[in-house]
């Protein structure tokens, strides 16, 4: 008898501890339910939210929601059990359900009950009842029947314009290249094709040339006629160049007529020196004259005289880009008060 009461007392003590347990692990598992808001339209659309908050290592099985709360909510969409970590070793699970109802009046949602298992201990835990009610839309009965709305246009975006708006560009990118592809090819033209230099002056091209001529001895090794031929073409050239004289096609008397004119503003020195570089070139080429030494070496020095006399300084674009970054400041002038010359400074 005595062992029969001792094994009750037993039980009776096992018991109470596990209903001790299982009341504080029912304590430190908070269940709940919301709303967005507990009014709506006949057939507006709202969150459910269920949410679970507990330690960390009781498993918890979410309940199975149907398609259908009830006789009158819809269940339309639902999101992935989400968890949350909330620090102290305890984390929130959470999911949302977006329903709708199409009935009105109120409608109750009843508690949601989780089941949970800890070690050896089964036991569940529901969240708060909820009312969900629905209104009818306000109709005017005495205006009658309405027409039905047309439907808002909504804002184009960049993304729905961007496929056409590049697409229209690349159909016009294509036509301007075959277009211009069909007008190069009637010219016998490349279709593509770097950018013409710019031209150089004239005077470098004769000083160039006139060098040629000097590096070549061309009159020491007895091709007197062709030296004198190539230094008046060089002048010729950078007569038509520097003054637009057509002196290629014209005779020595011709060329010397037409820079006489004021616009061609030539100097006496100058014109003098040409006209007997023009004659005595003349006189090899035509009339088989065989000039001294001193002749060959003057004709030369004249024709590089004349070309430094009367060239106009044209710069090229990348020298005027070098001379740019080498500027380095503007120039101060200061006056002399004895003289009253200004004395330029750098």
């Amino acid at each position: 008898m005595n062992v029969t009461r001792t094994m009750k007392h037993i039980t009776y003590v096992l018991a109470l501890l596990l209903m001790v347990a299982s009341g504080v692990q029912a304590q430190e598992i908070k269940a709940r339910a919301t709303l967005d808001r507990d009014t709506i339209l006949l057939g507006d659309q709202i969150q459910l939210n269920l949410e679970l908050e507990q330690n960390i290592g009781p498993k918890i099985q979410f309940p199975q929601i149907p398609d259908s709360i009830g006789k009158s909510i819809e269940v339309l969409e639902r999101t992935p059990i989400d968890t949350i970590k909330m620090g102290d070793r305890r984390i929130m699970l959470r999911q949302d359900f977006l329903i709708t109802a199409f009935d009105s009046g109120p409608h109750p949602i009843p508690p949601v009950w989780f089941k949970l298992k800890y070690d050896q201990l089964t036991d569940s835990v529901h969240t708060n009842s909820l009312s969900l009610f629905v209104q009818v839309p306000k109709v005017d009965l005495k205006k009658g029947p309405a027409d039905i709305k047309k439907p808002f246009d909504a804002p184009v975006t960049l993304k729905e314009i961007a496929p056409w708006l590049f697409g229209g560009i690349l159909i016009a990118a294509i036509i301007f290249l075959l277009i211009y592809a069909i007008r190069r090819r009637r010219k016998k033209l490349p279709l593509f094709q770097k950018p013409p230099k710019p031209k150089e002056p004239p005077y470098r091209v004769a000083l160039r040339k006139l060098d040629q001529i000097k590096e070549e001895k061309l009159w020491q090794h007895e091709h007197v006629k062709e030296y004198y031929s190539r230094i008046t073409d060089t002048l010729r050239e950078y007569l038509e160049g520097r003054y637009e004289v057509t002196a290629m096609e014209k005779t020595t008397d011709e060329i010397m007529a037409a820079l006489k004119y004021d616009a061609v503003k030539l100097d006496e020195k100058s014109y003098k020196q040409l006209k007997e570089i023009l004659e005595l070139s003349d006189l090899v080429k035509f009339a088989k004259l065989i000039p001294v030494e001193d002749d060959n070496q003057m004709t030369l020095a004249n024709a590089y005289f004349f070309v430094n006399q009367t060239k106009i300084e044209e710069k090229l674009p990348e020298e005027e880009e070098k001379e740019n970054d080498e500027d380095n400041g503007d120039e101060e002038v200061t006056i002399d008060l004895s003289d009253k010359k200004g004395r330029r400074k750098s």
